[in-house]
């Protein structure tokens, strides 16, 4: 993706700040969300890392009534 010119690429990582997170949400078009825990070693390193942050997400996308799809 990061390769073309044809498209904004907004990327998040750990350091994504709320605000920035909150702009992407409202201003994308497509949502590829490769990111997760893997291996975690508990429980709460999943729903942190797995099921938090994508519930986030979705929540953020629903509050601007954002209908992207979204690739996971």
């Amino acid at each position: 993706l990061r390769n073309t010119t044809e498209h904004t690429i907004f990327e998040v990582d750990m350091d994504t700040t709320d605000q920035e997170l909150s702009h992407y949400c409202k201003e994308c078009h497509f949502v590829y969300h490769l990111a997760g825990i893997n291996r975690p070693e508990t429980d709460d390193e999943f729903m942190k890392g797995n099921f938090g942050f994508t519930s986030l997400l979705l929540d953020k996308l629903a509050s601007f009534g954002n209908k992207a799809p979204i690739l996971i």
